[in-house]
């Protein structure tokens, strides 16, 4: 029976409350379903790595394993400040001593945030993970850019070509991978199907109230833009600006942005502080499915992103999208007039104004991105996963 250990340490760590945490839960709840739903339990064995004892309570494994029916952990990582060190030698060393597992896969690789690190050990036995090259972006903070010259980040970029698989999002990182690693054999894999979705929640409310720093009065419907993120990349003084620009054109639309307040605070930059501009701190899904529903669009200025679910999230809840015209956001927009140039704020306020005084154009809008949306499953991407480590480990269907 083939053997795989799922490291879901990054839903004991900071990205828990990002999308990599979201995508390391809903994969791994789907890639259980599809176990049942064919009648695999017999067929392949998945368990989870796990901290013995997480930095906080809440992220205690047996928190975490209660989310997912079925998944029993199989190895716990001790909570060493150096974690990295623990994969590169006792993970490693454990491995081939065992035998126990014939794969290890990480839901994120090449990532600066103290948890998994490619084990140099055991690399073949890896699938790896890379979502983006943020790390490696001119821009990156002073942090991440100190964070190069580490030992673990060598460890890192000797690892990832020696990976049983590289798995990544889009065919932009998969372009920028292999022009900076050696990646000849074996191939960076590119798994068909994006990532959809929140579940839809069973609550409604006739109006979103956000909670939190500088919550205002329930916003009525369509009364406001939503931005999600706050991190440099995710454009949310742009974001800002285009929507005080709409304020000029005699409309009252406010902005609403889903994100750390203080680093929310810190990204609008001198937009901080101004009376339109809402924020609320990371809501539970049904807070984020009525953020979407009841907005008149999603404004995701991005200017890099390695995959873009809040797009394909909105446009599946009735929520338009206008992303910057860049790949690989502008391959997940349904209407080609909402990909907009970054250098070009006057466009993104004609865009959003349209929306608010047309609404059959909305209407329209909303229908096509619905379409664009159900293509993208998190089930389908579960069976292509499974498709790929069945070939990686040489058995069969």
């Amino acid at each position: 029976m083939p053997r795989v250990l799922l490291d879901l340490r990054p839903l004991q760590s900071g990205y828990a409350g990002h999308g990599i945490g979201r995508y390391t839960r809903e994969l791994t709840q789907a890639l259980l379903a599809l176990r049942k739903k064919r009648g695999l339990g017999r067929d392949l064995e998945m368990q989870a790595l796990l901290f013995s004892h997480p930095q906080y309570p809440p992220w205690k494994p047996e928190t975490v394993l209660a989310g997912f029916e079925g998944l029993e952990a199989g190895l716990f990582c001790p909570p060493w400040k150096r974690t990295w060190l623990w994969d590169q030698t006792h993970l490693g060393g454990f491995w081939l001593k065992t035998g126990k597992w014939d794969l290890l896969h990480q839901f994120v690789s090449l990532g600066p945030l103290g948890i998994s690190s490619l084990p140099w050990l055991s690399a073949g036995m890896c699938v790896a993970t890379v979502h983006d090259l943020h790390l490696f972006s001119p821009d990156a903070p002073p942090v991440l850019k100190a964070y190069r010259q580490t030992r673990r980040m060598r460890c890192q970029e000797w690892a990832l070509p020696r990976s049983n698989a590289v798995l990544v999002d889009a065919a932009p990182i998969q372009e920028q991978l292999l022009r900076r690693f050696p990646v000849a054999s074996p191939p960076i894999i590119l798994p068909p199907g994006g990532d959809h979705l929140l579940r839809r929640s069973k609550a409604s409310r006739p109006h979103f109230s956000p909670e939190g720093d500088g919550a205002p009065s329930p916003l009525p419907p369509l009364s406001y833009v939503l931005a999600i993120g706050d991190t440099p990349n995710k454009g949310l003084g742009f974001a800002a600006e285009i929507v005080a620009m709409a304020r000029k054109r005699g409309d009252d639309l406010q902005l609403l942005v889903l994100g750390d307040a203080e680093n929310v605070k810190r990204e609008l930059g001198p937009w901080n502080g101004q009376p339109f501009i809402h924020i609320q701190t990371r809501p539970d899904d049904d807070g984020l499915i009525r953020a979407y529903t009841h907005a008149l669009a999603l404004v995701f200025p991005s200017d890099r992103e390695g995959f873009g679910l809040p797009i394909l999230e909105a446009q599946s809840l009735g929520c338009p999208a206008l992303t910057a015209d860049i790949r690989p956001m502008k391959d997940l927009v349904a209407q080609p007039e909402h990909c907009l140039a970054l250098s070009d704020a006057q466009a993104w306020a004609q865009a959003l104004l349209r929306l608010r005084q047309a609404p059959e154009w909305r209407r329209t809008c909303v229908e096509a991105g619905k379409t664009l949306a159900a293509e993208f499953t998190w089930e389908r991407t579960a069976s292509a996963l499974i498709e790929i480590w069945a070939n990686r480990m040489g058995v069969g269907n």
